[in-house]
């Protein structure tokens, strides 16, 4: 642990990272102090570089003990693993934790931070079930969906259902990029109440819509991911074998 901390030749953290994966979850709670209390952000990152390995669905209690941490640094890692293993048991911490991370203030050059531990605990409540985080997911949906989608759609795995649906279903209405969003989101969380909502946009003159469309069919009925790239040509001829389905 000392090495991986100080690691002052890249073999020496090589080897220390290697020895502490193989003793496998077992180090996790001294790996989650590190990220605490280290204060240099090289040696957090290659914390979490061996957590992000030893670490899985098991051990969601485990790590949500950090979502109270005075350290940012593992409150925003903690959050974002949960989210990577929705658990409706880790709700109420979820929950609480991004209601307190709304109401920090950020310091002087410690916004990002902020923003990063949001963005989490807006993953790890609605992993965990909770609608309280679709606000952030919704921006990320809109504005940042190449670098966070996978990580938004695998939480809202755990909010999938009417209720959901319904929240997200309110929101295709409005304009080009809110349908956007909500189409990306629906294909996480939407159940079969949200399919005709979502029908309406497999003939959409804009080919985004109609692919994002296509995307929540294919997440909703089969549970299958997006369809990365679909020229529009290829999106219609989609289009019209899930108007036949639906």
């Amino acid at each position: 642990m000392a090495r991986l901390r100080k690691a002052r030749t890249e073999e020496m953290g090589a080897q220390a990272h290697a020895a502490l994966v193989e003793l496998g979850a077992g180090c996790a709670p001294l790996l989650m102090t590190v990220v605490e209390k280290e204060k240099r952000a090289e040696g957090r990152a290659r914390a979490v570089a061996v957590l992000e390995l030893v670490t899985d669905a098991r051990h969601t209690r485990l790590i949500a003990e950090g979502f109270t941490s005075r350290s940012a640094s593992l409150r925003t890692w903690s959050l974002g693993r949960t989210a990577a293993f929705p658990d409706p048991e880790l709700q109420a911490a979820a929950e609480s934790a991004l209601t307190a991370a709304r109401k920090r203030k950020a310091k002087k050059g410690e916004e990002e931070e902020l923003d990063a531990e949001r963005r989490a605990a807006a993953l790890a409540a609605t992993a965990s079930g909770s609608l309280d985080g679709l606000p952030e997911l919704t921006a990320l949906a809109r504005d940042d969906w190449g670098d966070w989608g996978s990580a938004v759609r695998t939480a809202l795995e755990g909010a999938r259902g009417p209720e959901a649906s319904a929240a997200v279903v309110a929101t295709l209405a409005g304009e080009r990029r809110g349908t956007v969003a909500g189409l990306r989101l629906l294909a996480g969380c939407g159940d079969a109440s949200a399919l005709a909502a979502v029908g309406q946009h497999l003939d959409s003159s804009d080919n985004s819509i109609r692919i994002e469309a296509i995307n929540a069919c294919r997440g909703i009925v089969d549970g299958d991911p997006p369809l990365a790239r679909l020229s529009a040509f290829e999106a219609i001829e989609v289009a019209k074998k899930w108007k036949g389905r639906l």
